[in-house]
């Protein structure tokens, strides 16, 4: 669950298009996002994690 009252539902493996479901549970709609770029990792889990930004800067 997501800092904003979101359930996020992710698949557990990387087979295709990989997608990001939003469900709101005040106003019951469900939101899909594409994330895109992944095509090198087909086949492999994914660990999801919520309210996680990187400090691009140290790169």
């Amino acid at each position: 669950m997501s800092a904003g009252g979101e359930v996020v539902l992710t698949p557990y493996w990387l087979v295709d298009a990989f997608y990001v479901h939003y469900f709101n549970l005040e106003c019951k709609s469900l939101t899909r996002v594409q994330v895109q770029g992944l095509k090198l990792f087909k086949y492999t889990r994914v660990y999801t994690f919520l309210d996680y930004a990187a400090n691009f800067k140290l790169i």
